[in-house]
C-alpha cells in the first residue's frame, strides 16, 4: 500500500490536486495500524483496549472521503456532493464511536476484534458503518464515471476512467463482502463469516490499487504521448517553415503581427507549431494561388492532427 502512495507523490508538481496522495496515505496509515506489533503499541501507549481498531476505521473513513474528492477532481465532476463529503464522514465517525464504546470487550486486547466481539450487534452495527459508507460512495462514483461521456474522451483518459470503473466495481464488491460478513458472523455462522474474512484484505488492496491506477494512469499515458510525439516537431517545423518563407516571399503584406512569426521568450516547441500551423492557414486563405507541395500539404495536416491531441492530453 505504501507503493502506491509512493507512486502518488511523484512527479509532485505545484498546484496539482493532493487528493488522492492523501488517501493513499491515510489508507496505508489504517493498513500499517493492523499489523500486530503496531496494533499493540497503540494499545499499550492509550492504555484503551483495542482503540487502535477504532483509529483504523476511523483513517479509513478520512481516506475514502479524501479518494472521493480526488476522483471528483480528476473527473472533473462531482461524484459525491460537497455537502456529503463534509457531513457524511463527521456522522460515520461518530455513528461508530459510539457503536465501539457499547461493544462489550472486556479488558483484553485482540487483533481479530471481528473475529473476537463480531457476534454483538453493537459491533456489527460499528462494521458495517463505514464498509456501507465506502461501498455507497464507490457505487457512486462508479455512476458518475459511466456519465462521464466515455466515448468522447481522449484515449489516455478514457483508459484511465476504465480502470477506475474497475476500481469502483471492486471497492463495491469488497463492501457487499464485509457488510456480509459481519451479518454473518451476528447470525452464529462463524466459519462462513473465517472465509469471507480472509478474502477481505486482499479485495480491498486490489479495490484501491485499481483506483490509484486510474488515477494515475491518463497522468502517465499521456506524458509518454507527449515525449513520443514530440519528436515529430522539428521536423514538421521545417517543412512548414518553407511553406510560410514561399508565402512572405509572395506576398510580404499577408503577414501576421510581429512577434506571430517566430515562436520567442519561453515558447514551447508546440506553442511554435501550433502559431505556425495558424500563420500557413491564413497565408493559404488569403492567397488562393499558393498551393503547398504535396509534402507540405502532408505535413500541415499532420501537424494540425498534432497539435489537436497534444492539446488534448
Amino acid at each position: 500500500m505504501w507503493a502506491v502512495v509512493l507512486s502518488s507523490a511523484f512527479p509532485l508538481r505545484r498546484g496539482r490536486d493532493r487528493s488522492v496522495l492523501v488517501a493513499a496515505a491515510l489508507m496505508a496509515t489504517s493498513f500499517t495500524v493492523t499489523v500486530p506489533g503496531v496494533y499493540r503499541a497503540i494499545d499499550e501507549v492509550t492504555g484503551w483496549p483495542n482503540v487502535a481498531d477504532l483509529v483504523k476505521h476511523t483513517l479509513f473513513v478520512l481516506a475514502v472521503t479524501a479518494l472521493w474528492a480526488g476522483i471528483g477532481t480528476a473527473l472533473g465532476v462531482r461524484a459525491v456532493p460537497r455537502a456529503v463529503l463534509r457531513v457524511a464522514p463527521v456522522v460515520v465517525v461518530a455513528a461508530q464511536t459510539a457503536a465501539f464504546l457499547a461493544i462489550d470487550q472486556g479488558d483484553v486486547t485482540t487483533t481479530a476484534f471481528m473475529p473476537a466481539h463480531g457476534d454483538q450487534p453493537a459491533a456489527a452495527i460499528y462494521s458495517i458503518a463505514h464498509f456501507a459508507y465506502f461501498g455507497a460512495g464507490m457505487a457512486a462514483t462508479g455512476t458518475a464515471c459511466l456519465r462521464s461521456g466515455l466515448t468522447s474522451m481522449p484515449t489516455a483518459l478514457r483508459g484511465g476512467v476504465l480502470v477506475l470503473l474497475a476500481g469502483c466495481g471492486a471497492s463495491v464488491a469488497t463492501a457487499v463482502l464485509l457488510v456480509v460478513r459481519d451479518l454473518v458472523r451476528l447470525a452464529g455462522a462463524t466459519s462462513t463469516a473465517d472465509a469471507l474474512e480472509r478474502a477481505y484484505a486482499p479485495m480491498l488492496l486490489v479495490s484501491v490499487v485499481l483506483v490509484a491506477l486510474g488515477l494515475a494512469l491518463p497522468r502517465l499515458l499521456a506524458a509518454a504521448a507527449r515525449r513520443r510525439l514530440a519528436r515529430e516537431l522539428p521536423g514538421l517545423t521545417e517543412r512548414l517553415e518553407g511553406l510560410r518563407s514561399r508565402a512572405v516571399g509572395r506576398a510580404a503584406s499577408q503577414r501576421l503581427p510581429r512577434g506571430a512569426a517566430l515562436p520567442g521568450g519561453g515558447a514551447t516547441p508546440l506553442d511554435a507549431l501550433h502559431r505556425l500551423v495558424v500563420e500557413v492557414r491564413d497565408a493559404l486563405f488569403l492567397d488562393p494561388t499558393l498551393v503547398p507541395t504535396d509534402d507540405e500539404g502532408k505535413a500541415l495536416e499532420r501537424a494540425e492532427r498534432l497539435v489537436g491531441r497534444l492539446e488534448l492530453l
